[in-house]
């Protein structure tokens, strides 16, 4: 998903993508155990755009479901969550 918004609607751009991290975690835990399916990899380019309170709450739990995240930023200050 492009998510890049003009300035005018980056906000809806920013939710958009939050709620796509939160079904995609919702799905993977409907998934079969670990040993016996794929990792999923989500890959967010930018991430310190989309990255919240609740995507750390996800990786803490997302191993378990086989569900990884490959996050994207243009350096590590970028990673903190607020």
């Amino acid at each position: 998903v492009n998510a890049e918004a003009r300035r005018e609607d980056a906000e809806a751009g920013y939710v958009f993508i939050r709620l796509l991290i939160n079904q995609l975690f919702s799905a993977a835990k409907r998934r079969p155990p670990v040993a016996s399916t794929r990792p999923f990899f989500l890959v967010i380019d930018e991430a310190s755009r989309y990255l919240s309170g609740d995507t750390a709450r996800i990786l803490a739990e997302a191993r378990k479901y086989s569900f990884y995240l490959v996050a994207g930023m243009q350096g590590l200050e970028q990673a903190r969550l607020e």
